[in-house]
């Protein structure tokens, strides 16, 4: 059976399922482990896209955002080093009364990947600099910055309006727009969500404040003009 994502249209494959889990295989090969209420919220069976989509409310986005920064871990992809296959040993040097070496079952390599993502999210969770330079352009600007129940997670709002969100760790910060407000502006990955453009900055630098300052203004004046 498969499923796809309400929030960025990725499209998965259901592996396993107990009664307090389930297994899904991303396109990319990766599983993943969600419980039955978050399979149930943002991930629609395939044979439901029949049914015309409606229009995401502005709450529904706001959480899908605050989901998938519990998720994501957004950084840039490091390169994996190959290594060259063991070579096999002759049979003939092992010794007779060795027993063969038993493999590594699934489950035992599925938690060892949970164990590593989780490690790897405690290690680069924290501030990052362009966070305070944010939260300090939506200060001047008069608007409000909420902080959410997720730690990483910021929405900016006018009248009680979200406007822009942000994601963050130590690594850096990640926009998330509406492209019909920065499209001209800047490059973007397409998510599947109102807020559907999100940007990635990891260097403090003079030239990441100019843009993100155009990317915060725009979107600003795009909500206060709707």
């Amino acid at each position: 059976m498969k499923f796809k994502s309400v929030r960025n249209g990725q499209v998965a494959e259901l592996v396993s399922e107990n009664d307090k889990q389930v297994i899904i295989k991303l396109e990319s090969g990766e599983e993943k482990t969600l419980s039955h209420a978050t399979l149930k919220r943002w991930w629609k069976p395939m044979e439901e896209e029949l049914v015309e989509e409606q229009p995401q409310s502005e709450e529904v986005a706001e959480e899908a955002i605050q989901e998938e920064a519990t998720e994501t871990v957004e950084e840039p992809a490091e390169e994996k080093e190959e290594t060259p296959a063991e070579q096999e040993e002759p049979a003939n040097e092992e010794p007779a009364s060795e027993e063969p070496k038993q493999e590594e079952t699934k489950s035992e390599k599925k938690t060892k990947t949970e164990k590593a993502s989780k490690q790897k999210r405690e290690t680069i969770s924290g501030d990052h600099p362009l966070k305070a330079f944010i939260e300090q352009l939506a200060a001047e600007r008069g608007t409000e910055v909420f902080k959410a129940t997720v730690p990483s997670f910021r929405s900016l709002k006018v009248d009680g309006k979200m406007y822009m969100a942000f994601t963050f760790n130590k690594k850096g910060v990640t926009l998330w727009m509406r492209s019909k407000a920065v499209e001209e502006l800047t490059d973007y990955k397409k998510m599947n969500h109102m807020f559907d453009a999100r940007v990635h900055f990891g260097e403090d630098n003079k030239s990441n404040k100019e843009k993100i300052t155009k990317l915060l203004d725009a979107s600003l004046e795009f909500q206060k003009n709707k």
